[in-house]
């Protein structure tokens, strides 16, 4: 049985969506973190200084780990063996130089709200999530671990599998699809509105107020209620953008 903490991208197979069950990985899966001891890098307040983004457009070699860890800074991520099902995957390069600049300048917009810092270097040291885009191939299109209070602000988030069709090779849905996957490794589920960054197949532009999405869940273990304010759960996850807190 696949662990029950990943959360992954909706997939489109011969025109049909598909679904994602319990511990089965969708299109944008998360892997569930918070029934696990916490890891070394785990801070109580689900606030950093500055949750570093590391946007890793030049592939790794990812092993698997056990235990549900996920570390970006040693590259392991039990997602390797509960998504991709293998002990060691490599992701190859993402080259396009101008739709790199295109993905950074999104993700930098879209979380500009929040006390993030993104680089495309890999820093010295941890903590830092990394989000690794990579055209290697896959049964899906992104996986994430789901933790709930951003625990652990080293996690890993893969988007993959990028020139399957030409909307998932598109700058502006891969870095959609990484917003995603990120807002899974920092406590958002898949919720309704297609206006949502987290709606299962990754569509929307925002963080928004919406409505659970029972019928592609990603668990359901980070919201008390039907509803996720996904800005509020961001704010206090990450905290606020120093500019806003003058």
């Amino acid at each position: 049985m696949a662990p029950r903490n990943l959360v992954a991208l909706a997939v489109i197979a011969s025109g049909l969506a598909a679904g994602c069950a319990p511990g089965d990985f969708d299109d944008n899966d998360a892997l569930r973190r918070d029934d696990r001891d916490e890891s070394a890098g785990a801070h109580e307040s689900g606030v950093i200084d500055a949750q570093i983004i590391y946007v890793n457009f030049e592939g790794a070699v990812v092993s698997d780990c056990a235990d549900y860890c996920s570390d970006a800074p040693t590259n392991r991520s039990w997602a390797i063996s509960g998504h991709f099902g293998v002990e060691e995957m490599k992701f190859a390069p993402y080259e396009d130089t101008d739709g790199r600049l295109e993905i950074v300048d999104r993700l930098t917009a879209t979380f500009a709200p929040y006390n993030v810092a993104i680089t495309t270097s890999r820093p010295a040291e941890g903590p830092y999530t990394m989000v690794i885009v990579s055209p290697t191939a896959g049964g899906h299109h992104g996986v994430a671990p789901l933790d709930c209070l951003n625990k652990n602000p080293s996690d890993i988030a893969f988007v993959y599998n990028l020139y399957s069709s030409s909307k998932w090779s598109s700058p502006a849905q891969i870095a959609r699809s990484a917003a995603h996957e990120l807002g899974h490794s920092f406590g958002l589920e898949h919720v309704l509105s297609h206006a949502d960054i987290m709606q299962w197949a990754s569509t929307g532009d925002a963080f928004t107020v919406s409505h659970y999405d029972k019928a592609h869940p990603s668990g359901h273990d980070c919201l008390d209620t039907e509803t996720q304010d996904a800005p509020a759960t961001l704010l206090s996850n990450l905290g606020p953008a120093p500019d806003s807190q003058e």
